[in-house]
């Protein structure tokens, strides 16, 4: 404080330094906000922006001139299901920029796996995009595995039409796993600490982290709409996996095999893959020999990496949802991001 200044100017001074701490915190909000629904517009399909890299084909080549060449698509799905970079709006996005760009040409898709799964839904909507992408285009479409292929990564596998991996890969999960729910309530009432929940409906709140469960019975009765929504979902991917490796039936998931992983040795004996001791361009071969009669397998194609473009933005828009998500995780997570194929 200067010597000279009053309690009153001190004060004064001190409100308007706190003031404008607190603007300067909300206009970071607002910016951080604009960025998040200017990154979402740009990644919508429509509006997609696209980064194509040509990668080597079957024989290790890359065309000088690929304008003309029939297009082989490659597709990486190499995080988690549901993230910033692996979700239905950047696949749809990808399908979507490629069919304008080259119109006619895509003759086969390969998707290059390597993931442990995520969301539910978005491993659906994937899957069902990849589905209608290949029959629209009436191509086959392939699975190439180098790592790890379980779950909703595995779900997303099942809308193509061969899978291949390498030898160490690990394959399987075909299950659904809900987030674990936890209980503070006896920590609570030891500090004297007092929660208070507002909602209206039946079941709107199972098994609260502040409140006390109750019974064992109470407890099922909380919990059987969930588990409900649980059975139906793994109905649905045991549905997905059967009608798509014709040697897995419903029983031999239900009672043999359950939500288990194999090496890729196993995965093949089991029926969950094609061939477990391939690599990126045997596959690519396979691919491509499928494509053309025997004839015409020295036709040479491009093979083409589609990814969404991120921007700026983008990356604003992860540190924001960070925080957010930093600042906000309880148990009202949304439901969509609890649910996983795993």
């Amino acid at each position: 404080m200067k010597p000279t200044e009053s309690i009153f100017v001190t004060s004064l001074r001190a409100f308007f330094k706190t003031i404008s701490v607190f603007l300067a915190i909300i206009l970071v909000f607002i910016a951080f906000t604009g960025l998040s629904t200017f990154s979402k517009n740009m990644i919508a399909p429509h509006l997609a922006k696209v980064r194509l890299t040509l990668i080597p084909d079957k024989d290790g080549n890359i065309p000088t001139n690929y304008n003309n060449l029939p297009v082989i698509l490659n597709i990486d799905i190499d995080d988690i299901i549901g993230s910033q970079r692996i979700n239905k709006i950047n696949i749809d996005s990808i399908l979507t920029s490629s069919t304008g760009l080259f119109k006619g040409r895509i003759k086969g898709l390969i998707i290059n796996m390597n993931s442990r799964g995520g969301c539910v839904f978005n491993s659906d909507d994937i899957y069902r995009s990849i589905r209608k992408f290949k029959q629209y285009h009436k191509i086959p479409a392939y699975t190439f595995v180098d790592g790890i292929c379980a779950s909703g990564g595995y779900y997303i596998a099942c809308a193509t039409d061969k899978i291949h991996t390498t030898p160490p890969s690990i394959i399987g999960s075909v299950g659904v796993l809900l987030n674990p729910a936890f209980n503070f309530s006896q920590l609570m009432d030891r500090y004297g600490i007092k929660s208070h929940y507002f909602n209206a409906g039946k079941n709107k709140q199972p098994l609260p982290a502040f409140k006390d469960w109750g019974s064992k019975d109470e407890i099922e009765h909380q919990t059987e709409n969930t588990q409900a929504i649980l059975d139906g979902m793994y109905t649905i991917f045991k549905k997905v996996v059967t009608e798509a490796r014709s040697k897995i039936s419903e029983n031999d998931i239900n009672n043999k095999y359950g939500a288990g992983i194999f090496i890729a040795e196993t995965a093949k004996k089991y029926g969950y893959i094609d061939e477990d001791n391939s690599d990126y361009y045997s596959c690519l071969q396979a691919l491509q020999k499928e494509i053309a009669p025997e004839d015409q397998l020295q036709q040479q194609y491009a093979v083409i990496n589609v990814q969404v473009d991120t921007n700026f933005a983008d990356k604003l828009m992860q540190v924001k949802s960070f925080l957010t998500s930093f600042i906000s995780k309880n148990e009202h997570q949304p439901f969509e991001y609890m649910m996983e194929t795993m």
